[in-house]
């Protein structure tokens, strides 16, 4: 029996939900009696003298794979399909198309039943389970969820070596036929070969499949988005905001001297360290889902792609990321500059936007007419700041080491100690908070990742102390 809904994915929708017929050529043989997986292939939906045909993989669980095989959807009007995302989802013994409305389709108890043996695959794992490393370095134990998505789950865990050293980590698991971690773990260990300061520490990484990729990492606090609004009127003090942005330039810098850019430079991407750690005034970067090289093997700046797509996050993206520009590391810089300003004034013109065109419009609007109104409340220099991001070219360096000097100017004229306590800190050494509180603080901070996002799967986990990043 299946574990988990098994869903195949084609590209046309079923506005007029019609009842519709699947016709499935089965394994022939001794496969019959096997154990398959399915596996998407978007490359193949056409219609065929007014049959949808749609190619899916079939493939073994002990790693040979069939023949590609038809699954034929045929509708007595074609025009009741309109490009989108229609999805084939078995629940139990029905088969459903899913688009604008579910429409079960009459597959036949041959098809349900070869169906219904598909393996259980793409599992990831849950509270409890504990497994060894591929190098047989670590024994792994998953203690806490901290955060979950479509793809993944990032869990609290107890990573214990060969001499029994124990140490807490942080473990980001995402469905081995989904993930895209091996992108993070290029940035992972070219940070750790570069001995950076700023972006969350390498332990471990592997595969189990097929069900799931892993990377083990430095277990982090929550992130600024979180903090931010979780403090009075959702905004930093000078002291915090100032120094936050400092720390989150040397960060950028620092992925950037190593060969990457982020290209989703956003609040939620940065957390502070642990106290256990003694990483509690360290801000770090993490998530890079999105990353890419931006140099290649022998180091020179690779030529822009043109028009690529969408990347990023709608609310902090470059207005070349509007344009479906390539992105370089000034895109980095003018995401962050958004972020800056958040942080300053406590909110973005844009922020309760939702249109990604009107936010495009709104953020060149905050360069001419409404300039002041974007800066309001922001140390006059700011305006300088923006005109030396907007002249950027593509493969310029930014002047990293001028803009930290005049955030540090900023922060010598108020005195503030580069290892003041940070806002939330003090918050925690003024009051105590109950859990009933807390927990109503994690459903308002919910609140607020779906707002800035427009999506819940970047879960933060429900303790102070939690952390968690899911590439969306």
């Amino acid at each position: 029996m299946l574990q988990s809904t098994t869903a195949l994915t084609c590209c046309c929708e079923n506005e007029q939900g019609r009842q519709v017929k699947a016709k499935q050529r089965e394994p022939e043989g001794e496969r019959e009696r096997e154990k398959l997986t399915l596996v998407k292939n978007h490359s193949s939906v056409k219609f065929v003298n007014g049959v949808l045909q749609t190619k899916v993989i079939y493939g073994l669980t002990n790693r040979r794979t069939l023949p590609k095989r038809n699954i034929i959807v045929s509708t007595v009007d074609k025009n009741s399909f309109e490009p989108s995302n229609l999805h084939l989802r078995l629940e139990g013994n029905r088969l459903w198309l899913i688009g604008q409305k579910s429409t079960q389709l009459d597959t036949g108890k041959r098809v349900v039943s070869r169906m219904s043996e598909v393996a259980n695959v793409d599992r990831l794992p849950q509270i409890g389970d504990g497994f060894v490393t591929d190098n047989n370095r670590h024994r792994i134990k998953l203690t806490e969820v901290l955060g979950e998505g479509g793809y993944g789950s990032v869990f609290r865990a107890e990573a214990t070596d060969k001499s029994g050293g124990a140490k807490t980590v942080a473990v980001k698991c995402e469905k081995y036929s989904r993930s895209m971690l091996h992108i993070e773990v290029a940035v992972l260990k070219a940070a750790k070969n570069a001995s950076v300061k700023h972006i969350c520490e390498l332990y471990d990484y592997g595969s189990k499949k097929p069900n799931f990729v892993y990377v083990a990492m430095t277990i982090l606090d929550k992130d600024l988005h979180r903090l931010r609004g979780e403090q009075p009127e959702k905004r930093f003090s000078f002291g915090t905001w100032i120094r936050i942005g400092m720390q989150t330039l040397k960060a950028i810098e620092e992925i950037h001297k190593i060969g990457f850019i982020s290209r989703d430079i956003k609040p939620g991407n940065f957390a502070p360290g642990q106290k256990m750690n003694k990483q509690s005034r360290t801000i770090f970067m993490y998530d890079f889902g999105l990353a890419r090289r931006y140099v290649d093997k022998h180091g020179n700046h690779q030529a822009t792609r043109c028009e690529v797509g969408w990347r990023g996050t709608t609310r902090y993206g470059s207005l070349n990321a509007h344009l479906r520009q390539d992105l370089s590391r000034r895109d980095d810089i003018e995401s962050w500059y958004y972020m800056l300003v958040e942080f300053t004034k406590g909110s973005l013109p844009w922020r309760l936007i939702t249109d990604r065109t009107a936010v495009q419009n709104s953020k060149k609007h905050a360069r001419t007419a409404g300039l002041q109104q974007f800066l309001l409340d922001c140390p006059p220099i700011y305006i300088e700041v923006l005109s030396r991001i907007d002249n950027l070219k593509f493969e310029e360096q930014p002047p990293y080491e001028d803009f930290y000097e005049i955030l540090d100017k900023l922060r010598e004229d108020k005195n503030v100690p580069l290892g003041a306590h940070w806002d939330w800190e003090a918050q925690s050494l003024t009051a105590s908070t109950s859990n009933s509180q807390a927990s109503l603080s994690d459903k308002e901070s919910l609140v607020a990742d779906i707002e800035e996002n427009g999506t819940a799967t970047k879960t933060i986990g429900t303790k102070d102390d939690s952390k968690a990043g899911i590439a969306t």
